[in-house]
């Protein structure tokens, strides 16, 4: 991975921290089992539809709860 692409997720994560807890914080409180992350997998999956810089791929390798994200170039 290149310093400038880490140097970019660095300063995206860190400007976005409290944001970034917030989640963390709600998903532990309202946990799922494994291969039954709905709730989750939507949460996250909107997330990264809604930051604008990534391509969100649902429901992969035939199970509906997987997703990549692929960070725009």
């Amino acid at each position: 991975m290149s310093t400038t692409l880490v140097d970019r997720i660095t300063r995206a994560f860190d400007s976005n921290l409290e944001w970034v807890l917030d989640r963390s914080h709600d998903i532990n409180q309202q946990p799922e089992l494994g291969y039954e992350e709905y709730r989750t997998s939507a949460l996250l999956a909107d997330t990264f539809e809604t930051l604008g810089d990534f391509r969100v791929e649902r429901g992969v390798g035939d199970l509906p709860t997987a997703f990549p994200a692929t960070v725009a170039a």
